[in-house]
């Protein structure tokens, strides 16, 4: 019987005056998974600031699609984020807000490719496993342009108030309309990074 594994990682790097970070989980000390009971801390921006021009913050969240198929397919999407890719010069309550933001809208899109998989577990065969590939890359895209939608509208040209108050009920209502996709701790596959 054939056994394929796959794995698929885009890393999600954003930029701003407020800095940001979002990436998938790993066994490592360095990531983060995400998690409604674990919020962001400035600790986990660990990245030394670097000496270019642009943003004073910065998050790396990553979404991973993990997926092994022998007949019957078992998969697993994370998100997590990378403490060694993320920095922060400015520590201020309203950016770590607009961090956590990010890795909320990173769990958002999580939880949709959890959704559009599921669809594909009843019906998957050899000759369609690499639909999932295509899925990956297909939310990689949208949640990329959620982001710079948010970054938009919250932090260019410069901080906006009324509206990140706006886009945390939006990311709050969004997660909330996904609670049936969250990741299940029982439906793991081992994780490796990948690089």
């Amino acid at each position: 019987m054939l056994y394929m594994t796959y794995v698929l990682s885009f890393t999600f790097v954003a930029f701003a005056v407020i800095g940001m970070n979002m990436n998938s989980c790993n066994q490592s000390d360095n990531l983060v998974d995400w998690s409604e009971k674990r919020p962001l801390k400035w600790s986990d921006f660990k990245a030394e600031f670097p000496s270019i021009d642009g943003s004073a913050d910065e998050i790396s969240v990553k979404l991973q699609l993990y997926y092994k198929f022998d007949g019957t397919l078992e998969y697993d999407v994370v998100c997590y984020m990378d403490k060694s890719e993320s920095w922060t010069f400015e520590k201020s309550d309203y950016a770590l807000n607009h961090e956590q933001g990010h890795f909320d809208i990173g769990e958002i899109y999580a939880r949709k490719l959890r959704k559009a998989v599921q669809k594909y577990v009843p019906v998957i065969k050899y000759s369609t496993i690499k639909k999932l590939d295509s899925l990956e890359v297909m939310y990689h895209s949208l949640l990329e342009a959620e982001e710079e939608r948010y970054d938009e509208e919250t932090t260019h040209p410069t901080r906006n108030s009324i509206k990140q108050r706006y886009w945390d009920i939006k990311i709050k209502n969004a997660l909330d309309s996904l609670n049936g996709y969250k990741r299940n701790p029982g439906h793991k596959l081992k994780h490796v990074k990948y690089l």
